[in-house]
């Protein structure tokens, strides 16, 4: 390139350089509008508390405030409910959960829209009569439910528990393991071997072999059947609860009116145990269920919400 040409590219490029600046600055990019920040939905609490009210409106605050049946139910669900039905006792005796409770948790999940909602438990006494005088079968029957008998090896097939210390093959209830939502509604009761009988003791009603878990060690093999068997929704019943000569009773007998709805079996367990007036830490089979991890026994590291009802 000889002197001419360079001074004339120069000059080119200087122009060039001129004209994009000015259009830079009449062509300035618009500003962005600040962005807004997002805050992220707050998860609900994993646990509530209900006192006050009726059974059914306990039912309906206590699954609220976890952020509601259709947080668990989702439309065409099979639903098994799990109360207590083991003894052939009252509902004002509170050996069993009280039926209004199962009534308005089987309402629920009909409003859901559940496919199938079945409710049962293998008893201990004569399983027409608990069912019957305990007033469960006609609130649930009348509520929408089915209502099924626990009674013969035929409703049950084994399954492996890989992670069970004790409890490696059980024999399950067949309508638990093809749900496709249990809800464990127990009743708040003290018991002669294990001191308080709530929601993973509540458990022992779905299997066909009881008796090898109270001749072994029954606090491990609660354990290991909670490792297997998982609600997706625990409720547990202190409309009235049972302080002495648990679980069968006739006891004494405390009216609560209250409810405690939690995803946390040990959370669960730990309130109830509380309830009753024990340690956590105290209760075997909590204790053990905590530290394999089944959930958290201490309550202040948890949200929870209580509500007052009038």
């Amino acid at each position: 390139m000889n002197r001419r040409e360079f001074l004339k590219w120069s000059v080119f490029s200087l122009v060039g350089a001129l004209i994009v600046s000015s259009l830079g600055k009449r062509m300035a990019w618009p500003e962005l509008p600040p962005q807004k920040k997002t805050v992220p939905p707050k998860s609900p609490p994993r646990m509530s508390v209900v006192t006050g009210g009726t059974p059914q409106q306990r039912v309906e605050a206590a699954i609220a405030a976890l952020g509601g049946i259709s947080r668990f139910i989702r439309p065409g669900s099979r639903v098994v409910v799990k109360p207590n039905i083991a003894w052939s006792r009252t509902p004002q005796e509170a050996a069993n959960t009280d039926p209004e409770v199962v009534a308005a948790v089987v309402g629920l999940c009909r409003q859901a829209g559940a496919r199938r909602v079945v409710v049962l438990d293998h008893t201990c006494s004569n399983y027409l009569m608990s069912y019957r005088q305990s007033g469960i079968e006609a609130a649930a029957k009348q509520a929408g439910a089915e209502v099924l008998p626990a009674d013969q090896i035929k409703y049950y097939r084994q399954v492996n528990i890989p992670e069970a210390k004790i409890l490696r093959s059980p024999m399950i209830l067949n309508e638990v393991l093809d749900c496709d939502v249990l809800i464990n509604l127990p009743v708040v009761k003290v018991h002669g071997s294990t001191m308080v009988t709530l929601s993973m003791k509540n458990l022992m009603g779905v299997v066909w072999d009881r008796g090898m878990m109270h001749s072994t060690d029954l606090h491990q093999t609660i354990v290991d059947l909670s490792l297997a068997v998982k609600p997706k929704l625990i409720l547990l019943d202190a409309t009235r609860i049972l302080t002495s000569n648990g679980p069968t009773g006739p006891g004494n007998v405390q009216t609560l009116n209250q409810l405690v709805a939690a995803t946390d079996p040990v959370a669960a367990d730990a309130y109830g145990a509380k309830i009753l007036g024990f340690a956590p830490e105290k209760i075997s089979h909590i204790l053990i269920a905590h530290q394999m991890g089944l959930g958290e026994i201490d309550l202040q590291a948890l949200r929870v919400k209580n509500v007052k009802l009038a």
